[in-house]
């Protein structure tokens, strides 16, 4: 959320994954929001790593000066299959005149220069890739599904970031027991992994 922020730029590079954990809801939409800009007067919204929204929607709503957000494709970055964008403008003056984006982005921006160029991981996907992200068009150049916001390969250990956990240098589904059992001794015994 953020929310009557008054300073000239907002800049977080690092954050990749939104993972909608908490949702925020408001009278004038019926959506949820994992990511919620509203009453805000900042130029710049720069995100350049921001890859995956889990779970929620985006909204932008009744922000005053908010540069380059209407250039980013939102579907490539929702994964939720509910998840929508909503943008409103409700002041009365015009909206401020952007400039454009660098010349090397495929589509849109956060903000000017090459470095702000929005990154893209699955609209340009083979059919074969279902619901996933791919590092390439062909069929065989899809994403595990244990990936979020994109990955170099296509086993668990080339994601970008994880849908849920982290083990050992790969993306799992579920963290290692705390236990295993011992069938010598016929008892569980803690998981030196776990």
């Amino acid at each position: 959320l953020i929310s009557h922020v008054d300073i000239k730029s907002i800049v977080l590079p690092k954050l990749q994954i939104i993972r909608g954990r908490t949702l925020f809801k408001i009278a004038v939409s019926e959506q949820e929001f994992a990511l919620l800009v509203t009453q805000s007067k900042m130029f710049p919204l720069e995100l350049p790593s921001l890859r995956d929204v889990l779970n929620g929607s985006v909204g932008m709503i009744s922000n005053y000066n908010l540069c380059h957000i209407k250039t980013i494709e939102w579907k490539e970055i929702i994964s939720h299959p509910n998840g929508s964008y909503v943008y409103n403008y409700t002041f009365n003056s015009p909206e401020r005149e952007c400039p454009p984006c660098h010349k090397s982005c495929q589509t849109g921006c956060w903000g000017e220069g090459e470095k702000n160029c929005q990154k893209f991981s699955k609209l340009y996907c083979s059919p074969q890739c279902y619901q996933g992200r791919c590092f390439g068009p062909n069929p065989r150049e899809c994403c595990h599904l244990f990936c979020a916001g994109g990955c170099v390969g296509p086993t668990q250990a080339d994601c970008i970031a994880c849908k849920n956990f982290y083990d050992d240098g790969v993306c799992t589904a579920d963290c290692p027991s705390m236990q295993v059992y011992n069938p010598i001794t016929y008892s569980w015994e803690p998981n030196p992994n776990g």
